[in-house]
């Protein structure tokens, strides 16, 4: 199921999509400056190709972008972190995963709890130290490199050996 809905928080409306199905894992996708939830269309082929491999999902607006009310000019890393929390209540989960684009990834890799894998997609710069998870995994590529590892497998018939190396991170 699809649930497009927004929560009030602090003053604010936050816009939301819930794609959800009964799964115990979450992925939470969170867009860049000048972005919405949408990702451009991205997250939401990449939401229904989860849902699809057992994943629920969750993309949401930040303030002042897309649906959502404010000024992007008030926003701020720990306003994003607490309207994470308020957007989580809604949501049914076991396992959590979060996947950030751009602005997105900062984030991501200061959510103070716990989760199962980051995902950064496009980091303006590394974020080692700032991954508050000890358990987490960490593997920088490029896009280059990973687009030509991923024309390679395909031409090569090797697409499940590419998938467990980055699936086993």
């Amino acid at each position: 199921m699809i649930k497009h809905d927004f929560i009030n928080y602090k003053g604010n409306t936050y816009a939301y999509i819930y794609t959800y199905g009964n799964n115990d894992k979450l992925v939470v996708m969170i867009h860049g400056l000048g972005m919405d939830k949408t990702g451009y269309g991205n997250f939401d082929i990449l939401a229904s190709r989860l849902f699809d491999a057992g994943f629920d999902s969750l993309r949401f607006d930040l303030i002042g972008h897309g649906e959502s009310s404010g000024s992007s000019l008030d926003l701020t890393l720990e306003g994003t972190l607490e309207v994470l929390e308020e957007l989580l209540k809604v949501c049914d989960f076991k396992k959590l995963y979060l996947l950030g684009a751009s602005y997105g990834c900062a984030v991501a890799t200061l959510y103070p709890k716990t989760c199962e894998k980051i995902v950064l997609w496009s980091p303006a710069f590394g974020y080692k130290k700032e991954i508050n998870n000890p358990n987490v995994n960490i593997l920088y590529v490029t896009s280059e490199t990973f687009t030509n590892q991923l024309i390679n497998a395909l031409r090569d018939q090797a697409t499940e050996k590419k998938k467990k190396k980055y699936r086993n991170i």
